[in-house]
């Protein structure tokens, strides 16, 4: 158990670092509190509260502050696990033809610094598909993004879909309970691995359910 509370320490930290994110590109292209107010659920004191760490951060609200942000998710998202790491949002260019090479900048820093390999899934979505993973997720499997995203994490079981650890994700996914389990999966060149799977519920501010977060360690 300590394992998951240090897994849900962890997923606690990246979202709210991401309002730091946030406060760091606003800041960069000089917009206020008040010209985020895109919406009634976007005014003043939502951005504040969630700049400040007293509310919590939904990520189906990402799309929107990206877009109010002009600039791409998925930057902000390694810009919060960047800061996450390193205790400091480094000063540099949110421009989206930068955004490779922030990719590999990043890469490097993760694989040096933390290792750390996850997938966020929708389960409001059929069959709970990954909504975003990050560098090293693709890394450590050899999929790309466009091979990850939309696709269910059982991508990665190839053939073996019948292991017994696959019916406690399922019994985790409907009881909204974080679970720890050891998978026979396989990379993108069919090369097996053992992937050790923390899987977590993420709740809004109102406890409401909103994605799962799966955290790999390949053993």
């Amino acid at each position: 158990m300590d394992i998951i509370r240090d897994l849900e320490d962890k997923q606690k930290n990246l979202i709210s670092y991401i309002g730091k994110a946030i406060k760091a590109r606003r800041q960069e292209i000089a917009m206020t509190q008040e010209d985020l107010a895109f919406d009634a659920d976007m005014a003043r004191n939502y951005v504040t509260e969630l700049e400040s760490g007293k509310r919590s951060f939904s990520i189906k609200n990402l799309y929107k502050l990206a877009s109010a942000l002009k600039v791409m998710p998925s930057v902000l998202i390694r810009n919060a696990e960047k800061a996450m790491l390193s205790e400091q949002i480094e000063d540099e260019s949110f421009n989206s033809t930068d955004i490779f090479d922030q990719d590999m900048q990043f890469l490097e820093y993760s694989m040096n610094a933390s290792g750390l390999s996850f997938v966020i899934t929708d389960p409001g979505q059929k069959d709970n598909p990954i909504i975003y993973c990050n560098k090293n997720f693709e890394v450590s499997t050899g999929y790309g993004r466009e091979d990850i995203i939309g696709k269910n994490c059982r991508f990665l079981q190839g053939e073996l879909k019948e292991q017994d650890e696959i019916e406690k994700i399922r019994e985790a996914i409907f009881e909204v309970k974080p679970t720890i389990v050891q998978l026979k999966n396989f990379k993108k060149d069919g090369t097996p691995f053992t992937n050790q799977l923390a899987l977590s519920p993420l709740f809004d501010e109102a406890g409401e359910l909103m994605h799962f977060m799966g955290v790999q360690t390949c053993l």
